[in-house]
């Protein structure tokens, strides 16, 4: 049982280590951060002003706002991420916050897949008017 707990820690901190490492590649000169986490089942994208490290605003596939933007569309799929990035630009745009005032923090994920699709949609999101 101490091992399964031992194992799970350092998982954990691994992954914050990760996480801090790509706020100090990014630099501290972007106020605000886009934050990816991905499940099996469900996406979680976060909007983290860098000041006070608060989370400004949050969308989820499994949250009943983009569930009924979509149809009832329930799964984590390609689809979903790419849609998840339009209704999260569409929230960022309404707090008024520029494209150039954050940077993407993909976590411990590589820049492929779900991942890349969320952030086209929503950088293309974000440029079109």
């Amino acid at each position: 049982m101490k091992i399964t707990k031992k194992i799970f820690f350092l998982k954990k901190s691994k992954r914050n280590s990760l996480n801090s490492k790509c706020r100090l590649k990014s630099g501290s000169k972007k106020s605000f951060e886009v934050l990816i986490l991905k499940t099996s089942k469900n996406i979680h994208i976060q909007l983290i002003r860098t000041a006070d490290m608060k989370t400004v605003a949050g969308l989820s596939t499994s949250s009943k706002y983009f569930i009924s933007e979509n149809n009832n569309l329930r799964s984590c799929n390609l689809n979903s991420s790419i849609s998840a990035g339009s209704l999260f630009a569409m929230k960022v745009k309404k707090m008024s916050v520029n494209l150039n005032e954050m940077y993407f923090n993909r976590s411990k994920y590589k820049f492929h897949g779900k991942v890349k699709a969320f952030w086209e949609s929503f950088s293309s999101s974000m440029l079109l008017s």
